[in-house]
């Protein structure tokens, strides 16, 4: 993989796939079997059948990801946590009246300081996950330009933002129950989230991320 991430194959050059995956590389080594490159690839893939197999995510030899007991755990895990933060989340949202229909006080674009009247039109619930990460999307009601933010919901922050994240304003709440109401099912259990967030494909287990005691 390159420095800006791309793949890119050792054999031809190419981006978007890797040696393993070169048609040009298969084609030579077809029409000349006896080469050393032939040999080189065949010991090659030799070293890969007899080395155990490893799990990308747990690092333990013996299964896959797939089949990972330890991933399986971590997703229980994950959950429960999720769950406890998105509920005193939810209940803060109740509290403050924040859901869809709500008219918020929000910055025009990141760039500037100019403010205006806004109505959130969508929150994308599996990015929401704690009181200074709430997202939402917004439609300016004056200017009819639309905007998606990040917003912190505590009020007792004595600063304009905490940890970057500025303090939502509330012009106009809806009810409370229909806040709650409005939260899915899956977000309010933590079986609703980012997959790649937590679990990226071909990245190890973030233990600081899951373990009450890490760190």
């Amino acid at each position: 993989m390159s420095y800006s991430g791309t793949v890119r194959c050792s054999y031809c050059g190419e981006s978007k796939h890797n040696r393993s995956g070169c048609n040009k590389l298969e084609d030579y080594i077809a029409r000349n079997p006896a080469s050393h490159t032939a040999h080189r690839e065949a010991a090659i893939q030799q070293r890969k059948k007899d080395r155990p197999r490893c799990c990308s995510y747990c690092q333990v030899a013996g299964h896959t990801r797939r089949t990972c007991a330890t991933l399986k755990d971590d997703r229980t895990i994950l959950a429960l946590k999720l769950a406890t933060s998105r509920k005193e989340t939810l209940e803060k949202m109740a509290e403050l009246g924040v859901g869809i229909g709500t008219l918020v006080n929000i910055k025009l674009d990141y760039y500037t300081a100019s403010k205006s009247i806004a109505m959130i039109i969508r929150i994308p619930w599996s990015k929401v996950s704690s009181l200074d990460a709430f997202i939402l999307r917004a439609q300016f009601v004056k200017e009819g330009s639309q905007r998606g933010a990040r917003f912190d919901l505590r009020h007792n922050v004595p600063s304009d933002a905490y940890y970057g994240n500025p303090i939502l304003q509330v012009v106009s709440p809806i009810d409370a129950l229909d806040v709650i109401a409005s939260a899915p099912s899956e977000w309010s259990d933590g079986s609703l989230y980012e997959e790649d967030t937590y679990f990226p494909k071909g990245e190890s287990r973030k233990g600081w991320l899951l373990d009450d005691d890490a760190g």
